[in-house]
């Protein structure tokens, strides 16, 4: 799955509290020079699974609220982010589970498979952003190896 400019919502329905799944069967790679494009798995409420089953690849976006990758945008619900191949951002911005209004978020869980790992060459990488509300989300990082050479990680950026 490729995203090289636009706007990609998986799920858009904010009443929805039913679990969401997005399954990318090789690898996922997000790209655009456009800072206003973005990719937003559920834009409302319920746990979201990702799975990809091939490497994960950021490699340009805007880096400013919302956008960039997202995982759960402005809504409640846990976060699953698994990968079977590495993973590997080199630009732009990853949020697991982001939100500006005041709400409790979910946890957030991010896997690498097997080994498999972990690379961040720039950009910026937040698992939960939440500065709105205290809430006792917690967050599970688990990958084979670690490559951090530039950039901004941010397990949970509460403001």
């Amino acid at each position: 799955m490729k995203i090289n400019g636009g706007q990609f919502i998986g799920q858009s329905y904010a009443s929805s509290g039913s679990p969401d799944t997005i399954m990318v069967g090789g690898a996922f790679t997000f790209s655009s020079s456009t800072a206003s494009d973005y990719c937003r798995l559920n834009y409302g409420n319920g746990d979201t699974f990702f799975k990809c089953f091939g490497d994960f690849n950021l490699t340009n976006s805007g880096k400013s609220a919302g956008q960039g990758f997202t995982g759960i945008y402005r809504g409640t619900g846990d976060f699953v982010d698994s990968i079977v191949g590495s993973y590997l951002q080199t630009d732009g911005q990853f949020v697991g589970i982001y939100t500006d209004v005041a709400k409790a978020t979910g946890d957030f869980v991010f896997d690498t498979k097997g080994s498999s790992n972990f690379i961040m060459n720039g950009g910026i990488f937040r698992g939960i952003s939440n500065d709105k509300q205290e809430n006792s989300s917690s967050i599970i990082f688990s990958t084979y190896g670690l490559t951090f050479n530039k950039g901004c990680f941010i397990g949970y950026y509460g403001g």
